[in-house]
């Protein structure tokens, strides 16, 4: 129950939403703290030992590592956008009414 009632499970929804929202982005990042990460929803007892401890610190640096991986594939899908946009007003056909 005081797992139940208790700090370390916010701490446990948090990572198992953490996990499922960013399921694809996690793909992309080779560190043992992704598996600690996804080994906490298959423990039979998490709340035991340390387990929400190293899972909590392991999310810490999961989310230091894929942040800047975020923002720049974020940069990159920016400027192919703004490159798209404007080799398309370059057009001849851009200005033409229909």
């Amino acid at each position: 129950m005081e797992f139940m009632n208790g700090e370390k499970r916010k701490i446990y929804d948090s990572i198992i939403k953490y996990l499922h929202d960013n399921q694809n982005n996690l793909r992309h990042i080779n560190d043992p703290h992704v598996s600690v990460l996804e080994a906490l929803p298959s423990l039979p007892k998490p709340y035991t030992g340390n387990h929400i401890a190293q899972a909590k610190l392991a999310l810490t640096t999961v989310e230091g590592l894929l942040k800047p991986l975020i923002e720049q594939s974020q940069q990159e899908a920016i400027a192919k956008i703004d490159h798209l946009i404007h080799e398309l007003q370059q057009s001849e056909n851009f200005f033409k009414s229909a």
